[in-house]
């Protein structure tokens, strides 16, 4: 029988009140599925305490939230986490690395990569032809297997016995985007513009929508199911980029452009900071996707490969992106037993997609940390139960006069183990440490 594996897992979440489902299932989901292993999560707000230093863990993971950092207006957080956390790069430990959005800074997610010495890295992007693009040193010398952006968590399996009938839902078509900058390319700019389209077709006949990008207008929680299973359609668009940012010196021109011209167009922006370069298409099926199909809302899509699991016809409605063919869509909206089908065939479909789901996520990788576990003569490891305590109890001191103000000091050790700092103590923390 394999022993317990003590795994590390670094993320930078911060306050877990204002994050999305899908990223909660994210950062937990090996702590959920594989719980026989040992597990400390860590939020990079925080220094690293010493003595974790010269603690022998089987595995550290650099999670999807933490790679974040290497954006441009993370800079500050980044140089803090880098100067804090560099003893990774010498550790035994296999390192397993969880990116998406590779294609922006891609040149210094690329250099991180090699320079940490990362045993593998799980990228939606991985069968894409252009993947060496973005990973031009890694990928000559690392393995790069496939991910996705969401997956099946177990809780998905009763969402279509909570939400409403079909025949009963009181929207017609509902959709939340955020209005992108242009620096993701066409495939980005269409993301939030396909509402504007939709909304725009939608005036000439009587149909009941529920489309936005306000930031105001943001659903995270149990609410954001409760809103698709209110509504009959989803929209949705290719979720990804057409471009590649190498160090984030366009996201960083196009922000200050746009921020003095307001009134810009995407045309200008493209001319004047990258002409010739929105060529790529690194797209791939989108959490929104798992769950409409789990809450058996009908999806229209601008017209794509979605990783190449979901069919136009079969599993969704195809939208052009000018919207020149909604007068179609909404006839295909209008016979119930076809769409019914599609929601159906969407459902089995993502059903039936092993790859997709959480559980088979954790059971690949235990199974890499297992393959790829150095088996030499390792000093004599601390109970890693005696770690915890010592982690929760210099947390809880340190920190119990900010929990004693939000909440009970019984669940203190609880909220240690999985969120350490919330987003206000970190600030104040980082700002102190600097």
């Amino acid at each position: 029988m394999d022993k317990k594996l003590n795994i590390l897992v670094l993320h930078w979440l911060r306050d877990p009140k204002e994050a999305r489902d899908v990223l909660l299932k994210l950062v937990f989901f090996l702590k959920k599925y594989k719980p026989e292993h040992n597990y400390l999560y860590h939020d990079v707000s925080l220094p690293m305490p010493e003595y974790f230093k010269d603690f022998k863990f089987d595995a550290i993971i650099l999670d999807v939230t933490l790679l974040c950092l290497r954006y441009p207006y993370n800079k500050k957080y980044f140089d803090f986490f880098m100067k804090n956390f560099d003893f990774i790069k010498n550790s035994d430990a296999v390192k397993i690395a969880f990116p998406q959005d590779d294609y922006d800074c891609s040149e210094i997610l690329d250099n991180w990569m090699v320079d940490w010495g990362i045993d593998l890295v799980i990228s939606p992007l991985a069968d894409n032809p252009d993947i060496g693009e973005i990973y031009r040193k890694y990928s000559q010398i690392g393995k790069i297997e496939l991910g996705y952006t969401g997956y099946i968590d177990n809780d998905f399996f009763d969402l279509k016995n909570k939400v409403m009938p079909f025949e009963k839902r009181k929207v017609d078509i509902c959709y939340r985007a955020t209005k992108l900058p242009p620096y993701f390319g066409k495939i980005g700019e269409l993301k939030w513009r396909i509402a504007d389209i939709v909304k725009e077709k939608t005036k000439k006949y009587d149909l009941i929508t529920d489309i936005s990008y306000r930031e105001k207008d943001t659903i995270i929680g149990k609410k954001w199911y409760e809103f698709l299973g209110n509504s009959k359609f989803t929209l949705g668009s290719l979720s990804g980029s057409s471009l590649i940012d190498p160090k984030g010196e366009i996201q960083e021109k196009v922000k200050e452009y746009c921020s003095k011209k307001p009134d810009y167009t995407y045309e200008e922006v493209e001319q004047l900071f990258y002409p010739g370069m929105d060529k790529y298409n690194f797209t791939a099926i989108s959490p929104r996707n798992i769950e409409a199909a789990f809450t058996l809302t009908g999806q229209i899509l601008v017209e794509g490969p979605y990783s190449g699991i979901l069919e136009p016809w079969v599993d969704y409605i195809p939208l052009k992106p000018d919207g020149s063919n909604f007068g179609d869509v909404l006839e295909v909206m209008k016979d119930r037993e076809r769409c019914l089908k599609m929601i159906n065939n969407c459902y089995e479909k993502i059903l039936g997609c092993k790859e997709l789901y959480y559980e088979h996520l954790a059971e690949k990788v235990i199974s890499k940390i297992y393959e790829n576990k150095k088996n030499s003569n390792e000093k004599k490891q601390q109970n890693f139960e005696i770690l915890i305590k010592r982690y929760n109890d210099e947390m809880q001191k340190k920190y119990n006069w900010f929990f004693k103000k939000r909440r009970s000091v019984k669940k203190i050790e609880n909220i240690l183990i999985h969120f350490p700092v919330m987003h206000k103590l970190a600030k104040k923390i980082y700002n102190y440490i600097n």
